[in-house]
């Protein structure tokens, strides 16, 4: 077989044939076509006659023919495959047989993707223009497959219109990578890869970098309040966001993700330092990360906030009463769930193959109540009242009150002890949880212990 590049067609001859043999059809992709009708497929075929009376045949195709199979190989470089069967006929006995043709040419026409990314003041921009050769290559970013749902889970933007996908990220994200921050700047990078759909091969990187300003992390509120945002650099990747805090380290993020921690904090709390001139005062404050048992942070971002002062004025107040605030009550379903776990890591709870579960008196229980829907982080749990029962009635008398509106009981020998609950791979709303801890008793009548 040849190529004739310039005019993008594939020749194939086949034969020394004897004059006694016609070519009548072709197989093409299994379809039987009569050799006048495969011109509407795009194959021309015409014979060769040599001086001693044998003859050839040749078959023409153009590379673009849908029954070509196009494959990219590398670089610029891209094969066609044309894989056709052709059935001859004998005379005069009318017997055929069929000649199968596999030509493959490499031609250098492949146009990969490519990329340009630029940013605006609060998101990361790639738009990826296609090549001829990706039409089944996929988006992925490390492992993470991004489809227009994914995206749309997180509030990114895809968008692909045929000739272009865009791609728009906001510069606190989840899946780009903090490389560097300091006072001029913080480096995002988007990292990008094109997959093959069907092999999951590598194919194409493209990679963008931005500097935001710092200033975009924290808010400075005329009410004295602090938003503050720490986001987890490459440098650091066994960081745990919801292990930072601040200078006061019972202060500790409201919101986590994987790669940031939020806190909203008032400038009069968490070890927040305070310093006066003549014209502003500046309010200093560090979010810090300590590895278990090291007092030396490998994590420090400090931010400031600066107030002018613009006068200073004597103002005389009188205070009114106002009503209490009220609670408007909601109506809707709640599904919940009580575990007893078996240590205080709450790593594994009893399964219900394991109960009943034998305890020893003062023996430690370990109960988590978690609000299972609706899962809104706007929500958060409260617990009024817990009592226990010797039978499993709940309204069945005697009750032991474990809480009373919230706390424990002060007329218990053993109180109740609450445990914290902070976010971890298994916690994704730490408000939506509640955990405590009670010693176990039992029901007693005078001397005489009480059963069912």
């Amino acid at each position: 077989s040849d190529s004739n590049l310039s005019v993008r067609l594939m020749n194939v001859t086949v034969g020394t044939f004897l004059p006694d043999v016609d070519l009548v059809n072709l197989i093409i992709e299994e379809a039987t076509v009569a050799v006048p009708e495969a011109v509407q497929h795009g194959y021309l075929t015409y014979t060769i006659r040599y001086a001693n009376g044998s003859k050839a045949y040749v078959v023409q195709v153009p590379l673009d023919a849908p029954s070509v199979k196009k494959e990219y190989i590398r670089a610029d470089m891209r094969a066609y495959t044309l894989n056709v069967t052709l059935t001859f006929i004998t005379h005069p006995t009318s017997e055929t047989f069929t000649v199968p043709v596999i030509a493959v040419s490499t031609v250098k026409d492949a146009v990969l993707p490519s990329g340009r990314g630029f940013c605006d003041r609060k998101n990361i921009h790639l738009v990826i223009t296609h090549g001829n050769v990706d039409q089944n290559w996929l988006p992925f970013i490390s492992d993470w497959h991004l489809t227009p749902k994914a995206a749309q889970k997180y509030n990114y933007s895809l968008r692909d219109n045929g000739t272009h996908l865009a791609i728009s990220f906001p510069f606190l994200s989840s899946h780009l990578n903090y490389e560097d921050l300091n006072s001029s700047g913080i480096k995002a990078s988007l990292h990008l890869t094109l997959k093959d759909g069907i092999t999951l091969a590598n194919r194409k990187d493209f990679s963008i970098s931005c500097i935001f300003s710092p200033s975009d992390l924290i808010q400075c509120l005329p009410n004295g309040t602090v938003v503050i945002t720490a986001v987890k650099l490459v440098g650091v990747a066994d960081l745990d966001t919801s292990m930072l805090v601040l200078r006061d380290r019972q202060c500790k993020p409201s919101i986590v993700t994987e790669k940031t921690a939020t806190f909203k904090f008032n400038v009069n709390t968490c070890g927040t330092s305070r310093k006066f001139s003549i014209t502003a005062m500046t309010y200093e404050n560090d979010v810090l990360y300590f590895r278990p048992g090291n007092d030396t942070p490998i994590y420090q971002l400090k931010f400031v906030c600066w107030y002018a002062i613009k006068q200073t004025v004597d103002v005389q107040y009188e205070s009114k009463k106002k009503p209490p605030p009220s609670i408007k009550p909601g109506f809707g379903s709640l599904a919940l769930s009580l575990k007893l776990f078996k240590e205080k890591s709450y790593s594994e709870p009893y399964q219900k193959s394991e109960y009943p579960v034998v305890k020893y008196l003062r023996e430690a229980l370990y109960f988590e109540i978690e609000l299972l829907q609706p899962k809104d982080a706007r929500l958060e749990l409260n617990l009024n009242d817990c009592w226990a029962t010797n039978s499993q009635n709940q309204d069945s008398f005697p009750q032991w009150p474990i809480l009373i509106n919230g706390c424990e009981n002060s007329e218990d020998s053993y109180r109740t002890i609450f445990h914290e609950v902070n976010y971890s791979l298994r916690v994704k709303l730490p408000q939506h949880l509640k955990r405590f801890e009670v010693g176990m008793f039992t029901f007693v009548q005078g001397t005489t212990l009480l059963q069912e």
